[in-house]
């Protein structure tokens, strides 16, 4: 379970795992705390304990998007570009989701756009 980052956290049925649930608690986008923690997950994906089949198996990017999650959007997208065409949220792709739902439609799409653009 690489080191404890795959398993189910306690309490609600769709609260997932610890690499699933860093964007709705850690924002990344500011501050010497999301600094940090772009580090830590540099240094797990130098173990090896951060794999990029987890960006599409563990649909981070839809994690990510619906919190606009900037910086670790952009993190995820620059290590596994593809992981953009080929993102799905309960079966259609993740660039008509971030345009059709949620609360941050405007800001959602605009990251996946710029993410594609880059990429």
């Amino acid at each position: 379970m690489r080191g404890g980052l795959l398993c189910e956290l306690p309490g609600e049925d769709d609260v997932g795992n610890a690499l699933q649930v860093l964007p709705a608690i850690v924002n990344t986008d500011e501050g010497a705390f999301g600094n940090k923690l772009m580090k830590v997950l540099d240094e797990l994906r130098n173990l090896g304990l951060m794999v990029r089949s987890d960006i599409k198996e563990l649909n981070l990017l839809s994690y990510c998007l619906f919190r606009c999650k900037d910086r670790l959007f952009e993190y995820l997208t620059s290590w596994d570009p593809n992981a953009l065409a080929t993102a799905k949220w309960e079966g259609e792709p993740l660039i008509h989701i971030s345009i059709t739902r949620g609360e941050y439609e405007k800001e959602s799409f605009e990251m996946m756009l710029k993410a594609g653009m880059r990429h």
